[in-house]
């Protein structure tokens, strides 16, 4: 594969509960990125994607900064996926598409409900239907993306953007040359939750966050992680499988009116059972799932690790 030319520098950072993972690279290189690597954050630190110890956090990604060589640099960091909302909204066919931002800003609370009050949103234009015109709206807390912001800018980053972590992977899918197929599920498997995102023709039209909760089952050290118990895991899975079983059912049936399934299924994440998780999926569903690996994705003949794809794909969106 080739990347274009570029000379634009940014770090692409993915946050969760237990782990931060940061890709340091270059958009438009043969090898994408200059650096990669990975810490494992205490408990109480960040709950469901919010930061309950601000001190210990601030700390941490401080010490993170210096230790990886990150100050003063430009950072694209993903927004906690529990909390984002995607949702296809109607409006007036007469709004241009320099109006839509102002027009979202003025509905919000009338014709646009959403389950928060202050929301940073983006948008993608879908096309017209009937009388109206339809839009893809992505939304999110605007005091998350701030809190995550504002510590960024302590430690000397350079926080520039935030982003879906579904978008940031299908960017690099589609960087490796790969068709945008007309159906896909992504699912994003964590080690603590997983993200459902279905895409139409490389837009995410579908979201649908899925928690675990088999506390104890998995412990994070500073090591890394280790399974204590490899039964209730698999259980929960059988949870989350039958869940994307309705979803499925859905998209199909609701969403897409019967004229739309699923082709295929990318599968990404850092699970550490995920090798038993991919053959429970290709046992249950028709369709091919794709534990996505991108070999060729390497710096001084060390491949990079599917983990930090999302990181990587964040890099691949400049600056």
């Amino acid at each position: 594969m080739a990347f274009l030319l570029s000379n634009k520098k940014s770090v692409g950072l993915e946050i969760k509960d237990y782990v931060i993972r940061y890709v340091d690279g270059r958009k438009g290189t043969a090898s994408p990125m200059t650096s990669w690597g990975e810490i494992y954050v205490p408990p109480g630190v960040l709950r469901n994607g919010v930061i309950v110890d601000a001190r210990a956090f601030e700390v941490i990604l401080r010490n993170c900064a210096a230790k990886w060589g990150l100050k003063n640099k430009q950072v694209h960091f993903v927004v906690p996926d529990t909390y984002v909302v995607i949702r296809k909204q109607a409006i007036p066919a007469d709004i241009t598409e320099e109006e839509i931002r102002g027009y979202i800003f003025l509905e919000l609370g009338r014709s646009i409900h959403l389950p928060f009050e202050h929301p940073t949103f983006d948008y993608v234009v879908l096309g017209e239907k009937e009388d109206k015109q339809e839009i893809l709206l992505f939304a999110a807390p605007e005091d998350l993306v701030v809190s995550y912001a504002e510590i960024l800018e302590k430690v000397k980053l350079h926080p520039v953007s935030a982003e879906l972590t579904s978008i940031s992977f299908s960017r690099l899918h589609h960087e490796m040359e790969q068709p945008k197929e007309e159906n896909v599920l992504l699912l994003k498997l964590d080690a603590f939750d997983a993200n459902i995102t279905i895409f139409q023709n490389g837009t995410p039209v579908f979201m649908q966050h899925h928690s675990f909760s088999y506390e104890g089952a998995i412990e994070v050290t500073p090591a890394g992680m280790e399974v204590q118990d490899h039964v209730l895991i698999m259980n929960e899975a059988t949870g989350l499988f039958e869940e994307i079983g309705r979803i499925l059912h859905f998209y199909q049936y609701s969403f897409a009116a019967g004229a739309a399934a699923i082709q295929k299924m990318l599968l990404v994440g850092d699970h550490p059972l995920m090798q038993d998780m991919h053959a429970m999926l290709q046992n249950r569903f028709p369709f091919m799932i794709d534990h996505v690996s991108y070999p060729s994705i390497a710096a001084e003949d060390k491949a990079l690790h599917s983990k930090y794809y999302p990181s990587l794909g964040l890099v691949l969106k400049g600056v």
